[in-house]
């Protein structure tokens, strides 16, 4: 699965990125369980990932920034990104998908090893959820039989902000969704992967400072049309 560090790259790219890697349809894998969502835990300029190819370390933010609403959310984010794509592989692809608890409570599960790739950035997974971003083909075989599915979801998230009119001084910043999705399927092995980027309404900057609550309170929208367009993108014609 590509990582985030890809995707900390590529979420400066437009929001109509999107694309996938197989002639497999999402409803061909049902039923599924989402076992992994995990996003970046601050909302950084897009720009300024570009250039560096990663974020700064999560003690370091917290120290400078403990009290921004867009590290303060960051748990928030990762939440609803899990509940939405649920919602959307069930009500649009009608794919079933098994319950959380499920998942969470299956011995595989618990006793299968988190991914130490992530160790090198500042990340969060949903509720309940660890980090199974590399999840080898054996270990997802193995999850798969034991909570009797056909398929493992495996989603990653980059939320970053970047200047949409103007300047970061002066003109108007959004929010950006970029998503990367893995399903894995019935041999363990990559069956669907693709990249999709939603955006935010614009909030406008004035010498510097935009609504940071205004901004993270639109997060939401964006993360449930980016799901949306990843079901939507892997749906059979």
């Amino acid at each position: 699965m590509r990582r985030i560090a890809y995707m900390l790259v590529a979420a400066a790219l437009p929001a109509f990125l999107s694309c996938a890697s197989s002639s497999v349809s999402i409803e061909e894998c049902t039923p599924v369980a989402v076992v992994t969502v995990v996003g970046n835990t601050s909302v950084p300029w897009a720009d300024d990932i570009a250039e560096s190819g990663g974020l700064i370390s999560s003690a370091l933010n917290k120290a400078i920034d403990g009290a921004n609403p867009e590290r303060l959310t960051s748990q928030d984010r990762v939440d609803h990104l899990e509940e939405s794509l649920r919602e959307s592989l069930s009500d649009i692809a009608g794919v079933e998908v098994a319950e959380k608890e499920h998942v969470l409570s299956a011995p595989a599960y618990k006793k299968m090893r988190q991914s130490i790739y992530n160790s090198t950035v500042s990340t969060v997974s949903a509720s309940g959820y660890r980090d199974f971003s590399r999840l080898g083909a054996k270990s997802a075989r193995l999850l798969e039989r034991e909570l009797g599915v056909g398929a493992l979801v495996l989603a990653e998230c980059v939320f970053s902000k970047r200047v949409c009119e103007g300047t970061q001084s002066s003109g108007a910043v959004c929010g950006v969704v970029a998503l990367s999705c893995v399903v894995l399927g019935p041999d363990g092995r990559e069956a669907i992967s693709g990249e999709v980027s939603a955006e935010t309404e614009a909030i406008p900057v004035s010498r510097y400072s935009y609504d940071k609550d205004a901004l993270v309170s639109m997060f939401p929208a964006a993360i449930e049309s980016a799901a949306r367009k990843f079901v939507v993108a892997n749906m059979g014609k």
